[in-house]
C-alpha cells in the first residue's frame, strides 16, 4: 500500500504541471449540529465536498474548516473525506468574545484554484455568545430592544401540524426523505427517493435565539453546478490520499547543500507504524505525502545522514490559508435573551464536567500503515527475559541478527523468507523501528532496556519507502507506546502537530445518568454520516431529558444521483 502511495504521488508530481487545467473543481458544505453556540461549545460538522456538476468528489482527502469574525481566523480544524463526505468538529474556546461567525471550508483544489471565493456558497453563519465574559467581536454586536430582536428576527414557522405527525417530511427537488416522531420517543427517517442517500442527522433543543439564516444543502448543490470550469495555478499538490504536509530544512547553506537529495522521515510514536518520507530538495523544501495523522500528535522529523553535531532543523508549514472574508452581519443582543443563555452555559458545562467523551462513537477512518504485511510476532513476556537487547535477539528471534556495518558500527539486520525455501541474511540495509519510528543509530537502540519491550514484530520481506529499499523491518513495542526513556539522536526532533479530527459521532446522553447531574443537553443526538438505500428506514431512539423544552430534528443530505434532501421537524 505504502509503495503504491508512493508511486502514486511520483506520478502526480510529474504529471501535474500537464494536466493543470484538467484539476476538479471542487466546493464544500458543512452541515453543523446547530447554528448558534456558547463558547466552550463544540460545534459537530458534517462535510459534503462536490465537484462542479453536484456530485460528491473522490479527489480531496482532506477539508480544512476556519472559523472567522471581524477580529480574524478564531478557530481551525481538519477533516477527513472519503468518496467527498467527512466528518470532525470545532472545540470553541472559553475565551470567544460574543458575535456572528463565519464558517468556511476548502480543500486543497480550492488553495490551487484562480480567485476561489472563500465567502461564497461554501460558508455559512453561526452566532456565539460568551456567558463569561462581556467581550465582543469588533463592531460585530448589536444591542436591540426586545420588540426590535422580533422585528428584525421573525422566527421561523414550525408548522401548523402537530410535532411529529406525518405531515412534517423534508423535501427537496428531486429528493424526497420523511422523518416522523412516534410516542416511545422514536424517530424514524425514511427514505423515498428511489437511489441511495447520504445525510447527517441532528436532534437538539431550540430556545428564544433565533439561529442565523443560512442556506441548506439544495442552495448549495444548485450554486455548485454553476462554477464552470475553473483555472488553477498549478502550486498546490492536490491530497489525493491523505493530508500533504510541507516544510522546509533549517540549516546553513554549507549543511543544506549536503542534505539535497537525502530522505527526511516523518513517524508518530505508536503501535502502528506511520511513516512518511520526502526527498529534501531545492533549498531545503520537503514534502509528505500522509495518509493522514489523526488527533493531536508528536511527530518524529529526521533526516537520514544529518550530521550529529550540526543536525538541521525541520519546520513544518501552516497548512490553513486564513483567507480574508468578508465579515458576517452583526449579532443582535437583547436582555429578554439572558435565560435561554444561562441555560446553554448549564448545558455547555455538564457535557464538559461529565466527560461526555465516553458518550461518543468514533467511525472508520482510512488507513495507510507502513507495515501492513503479516509479522512474525514475539512477545517478550512468553519468553526468558534477558538484560540486553542483542540477547535477546540472539537467543530466540532466529530472523534478527546484529553485525558489524560501515566504519565499525552494530547494524541490526532482518533475514529475508520471502520465497518458500530461500531464507538469507542479504547484508543490506533493514528498516528498524522503536514504536513505529525509524532509528538509523542501531547502536543506540542496542543500548535500550528489553523490559520496557512489549513485543518484537518482524517483517521478513523487502520494504520501500521513499526511494529507499530495506532489506524487511522489525518494530519494537514498548508497552507505552510512545518511546519510554529512549535517548533520541540529536538529528531526531520532536514537532507537535495538530492533526484531523476523530470522525465522531454523538450518540446522546447517558441514559442513565447519576442522580446529581443535571439532566440537560442542547444537543440530544447527532451522527455525521449516515446512510440509508431506496425505501429503508432508520429507527433512531432519543433520550428525552426530563427537563424538556423545544426540540427539532433536522436532516441534511444527497441522493447518489447528486440531488438534495433535507428535513426537519418539530419534535416538543
Amino acid at each position: 500500500m505504502k509503495r503504491s502511495l508512493i508511486l502514486l504521488t511520483m506520478m502526480v508530481l510529474v504529471l501535474l504541471p500537464l494536466r493543470a487545467q484538467e484539476r476538479t473543481a471542487e466546493r464544500t458544505y458543512v452541515s453543523t449540529d446547530r447554528s448558534v453556540y456558547v463558547a466552550g461549545d463544540r460545534i459537530w460538522c458534517s462535510a459534503f465536498c462536490v465537484t462542479g456538476k453536484g456530485r460528491l468528489s473522490d479527489v480531496s482527502r482532506v477539508a480544512y474548516l476556519e472559523l472567522h469574525s471581524a477580529d480574524g481566523v478564531a478557530v481551525t480544524a481538519k477533516l477527513a473525506l472519503n468518496d467527498g463526505r467527512g466528518a470532525g468538529y470545532l472545540d470553541l474556546p472559553t475565551s470567544l468574545p460574543t458575535g456572528n461567525y463565519r464558517l468556511v471550508a476548502y480543500t486543497a483544489q480550492n488553495k490551487d484554484e484562480v480567485d476561489y471565493d472563500y465567502t461564497g456558497i461554501a460558508s455559512k453563519t453561526l452566532s456565539i455568545f460568551n456567558v463569561f465574559s462581556t467581550d465582543r467581536v469588533t463592531d460585530g454586536v448589536e444591542v436591540v430592544s426586545p420588540e426590535e430582536y422580533d422585528l428584525r428576527h421573525p422566527r421561523p414557522d414550525r408548522g401548523s401540524e402537530m410535532p411529529g405527525q406525518a405531515g412534517h417530511d423534508g423535501r427537496a427537488v428531486g429528493g424526497d426523505v420523511s422523518l416522523t416522531w412516534s410516542p416511545d420517543s422514536v424517530l424514524h427517517v425514511t427514505n423515498n427517493t428511489g437511489s441511495p442517500i447520504t445525510f447527517s442527522l441532528s436532534v437538539a433543543g431550540e430556545d428564544d435565539i433565533v439561529p442565523p439564516a443560512n442556506p441548506d444543502i439544495a442552495e448549495f448543490l444548485a450554486a455548485a453546478r454553476t462554477i464552470g470550469k475553473r483555472s488553477f495555478r498549478n502550486q498546490v499538490v492536490p491530497e489525493l490520499e491523505g493530508e500533504v504536509i510541507t516544510g522546509r530544512v533549517v540549516a546553513d547553506a554549507a549543511t543544506l547543500r549536503s542534505l539535497l537529495g537525502h530522505n527526511a522521515y516523518l513517524s508518530t510514536p505508536s503501535e502502528k507504524a506511520d511513516v512518511y518520507t520526502s526527498l529534501v530538495v531545492g533549498d531545503g523544501a520537503i514534502t509528505f505525502i500522509t495518509g493522514n495523522y489523526f488527533g493531536n500528535q508528536e511527530l518524529v522529523c529526521e533526516i537520514e545522514g544529518a550530521d550529529p553535531k550540526a543536525p538541521p532543523r525541520i519546520e513544518l508549514n501552516e497548512p490553513y490559508v486564513k483567507a480574508q472574508v468578508s465579515a458576517p452581519e452583526r449579532l443582535l443582543l437583547c436582555p429578554s435573551l439572558e435565560a435561554s443563555l444561562k441555560a446553554r452555559s448549564l448545558m455547555m458545562q455538564q457535557a464538559s464536567r461529565q466527560n461526555a467523551d465516553t458518550l461518543y462513537e468514533y467511525l472508520p477512518r482510512r488507513e495507510y500503515p507502513l507495515l501492513d504485511g503479516a509479522p512474525v510476532r514475539y512477545i517478550l513476556d512468553d519468553y526468558t527475559r534477558f538484560d540486553t537487547m542483542e540477547e535477546t535477539f540472539i537467543e530466540f528471534i532466529p530472523q534478527v541478527r546484529v553485525r558489524k556495518g560501515a566504519g565499525g558500527r552494530s547494524e541490526i539486520q532482518v533475514r529475508l523468507e520471502e520465497a518458500t525455501d530461500i531464507r538469507t541474511f542479504t547484508g543490506a540495509s533493514s528498516l528498524v523501528l522503536l514504536d513505529g519510528v525509524p532509528i538509523f543509530d542501531h547502536e543506540r537502540l542496542l543500548l535500550y532496556d528489553p523490559h520496557k519491550i512489549q513485543r518484537i514484530d518482524v517483517y521478513p520481506y523487502t520494504h520501500y519507502l521513499g526511494s529507499s529499499t530495506f532489506a524487511g523491518a522489525v518494530n519494537l513495542i514498548t508497552f507505552a507506546h510512545n518511546l519510554p526513556h529512549f535517548a533520541l539522536n540529536k538529528t531526531m526532533q520532536i514537532v507537535p502537530f495538530p492533526g484531523l479530527c476523530w470522525p465522531t459521532a454523538w450518540l446522546g446522553p447517558d441514559p442513565e445518568p447519576p442522580a446529581e447531574t443535571p439532566d440537560c443537553y442542547q444537543t440530544l443526538f447527532w451522527h455525521p454520516l449516515l446512510q440509508l438505500g431506496p425505501g429503508e428506514t432508520l429507527t433512531v431512539p432519543i433520550p428525552i431529558p426530563a427537563s424538556r423544552g423545544k426540540m427539532s430534528a433536522t436532516l441534511e443530505g444527497m441522493t447518489s444521483a447528486a440531488q438534495p434532501v433535507v428535513g426537519c421537524i418539530p419534535l416538543f
